[in-house]
Formats: C-alpha cells, structure tokens, sequence
C-alpha cells in the first residue's frame, strides 16, 4: 500500500517555470530543491503567493518530506475555515507518515464526512492503519471498500489476501490472493504466486 504518493503538485502557480521546476524536483525526489524553489516564489511574488491555499502549501511541503511545516499549513487551513476534504486528508497523510496514527485516522474520519472526498485514498490509508494497529477485521472492511470503486486495485486485493490469512481465513485469502495476480505490477509476480503456493499448502493442510 503506498501512502502519500502523488505525481504532480496540487496548485497550479501563476508562472509556469515554477510549475515546471517544481514539478521537476518533485519527480526527481529533490526535496531541498522543491522546498527552495517554493520558498523562491513565495518570497518573489508576495500578492501572487497570498493566493495560495493554505492545504496547497501543505502538500509541498508533505510531499517534500518536511512534516513539520506541513502539519503547521494543514492546521491553519482548518483554524481558519477551510476544512475540505485536501485539507484534513493531507493533515491525515502528514500524521501517518509520522505514524501518529490516532490522529490520522482522526483526520480521515473527519474527511469522510465531507462531500466529494477521494474515499479510495482515505480509506487505503485508514486499511493501512487499522493494519498496523492490529484491528484486522477493520483493516479488512476498509480495503474492501476500496474495492467498491477500484474494483482491480492490486494493493487492496493483496492486503485482504495477507488479512484473511492472519485471521485464519485462508478461503478467502485465496481468492483475493488470485484476482490479484493477474494485475500485479512488474517484478512482484513471483512473489504473489510463492504466495498463492503457500496459501494452497494450508488450505491442504489437514
């Protein structure tokens, strides 16, 4: 399961070489780089920069690894009003990958409640938590309901594989361990067949 991955910046800047740049240490995962070209534009186009939204400046920074800065963006984005779904997903993404995991899980509640979230997202990331915390039956409800609109989601029909095989359910396991093959990325095939293999030799065993 992959948390707080994107490919693109959220905000679009008013001068396209910004966008660019950003864009560019972005994909090249040059975190100094984006954080200082950001702090550039900030300081060089003080009424442009005014524009915008607080969630945006917080997913730079989420994104560029400084975590601190980036809750700091998504708490103002709240105090002052702006509890949309970016804001409290992104103060839920910071969270986790701090493994604060109450308080994202908080925030991704919260986001739930609002119109138009991206539910597949949030609750990928509260399956990973549910995960992590040991609550396997909500780890599993909150995969399947990815599964409600990502229907060939690869990440989700591989943790309920390895969700109902700790829970004993190796059935289960098995089928979503098969649906999963057929879509598994490049260079984990043989893993998820050693998988299903090993799911078979229990499902035999006696």
């Amino acid at each position: 399961m992959i948390i707080c991955e994107r490919k693109f910046i959220t905000s679009s800047f008013a001068d396209a070489n910004y966008d660019n740049r950003l864009n560019f240490y972005l994909a090249s995962q040059r975190s100094d780089d984006l954080i200082d070209a950001f702090e550039e534009y900030i300081a060089n186009h003080s009424a442009a920069s005014q524009r915008i939204p607080l969630w945006a400046i917080g997913h730079i920074y989420l994104r560029a690894g400084n975590l601190e800065k980036a809750n700091q963006y998504f708490q103002q984005a709240i105090d002052k009003g702006y509890t949309n779904a970016k804001s409290l997903t992104g103060l839920g993404d910071a969270y986790l990958a701090q493994e604060k995991y109450e308080q994202a899980e908080a925030a991704y509640q919260k986001a739930l409640q609002l119109k138009k979230p991206n539910n597949a997202q949030i609750y990928s990331s509260l399956g990973y938590i549910y995960a992590r915390t040991e609550r396997l039956p909500e780890a599993i409800e909150a995969n399947s309901k990815v599964l409600e609109s990502l229907p060939d989601d690869f990440d989700s029909h591989k943790n309920l594989a390895i969700l109902y095989q700790q829970l004993g359910q190796i059935d289960q396991a098995l089928v979503h361990a098969e649906v999963a093959l057929p879509i598994v990325p490049e260079g984990s095939k043989a893993d998820i067949e050693a998988f299903i293999n090993q799911l078979k030799n229990l499902q035999s065993t006696p």
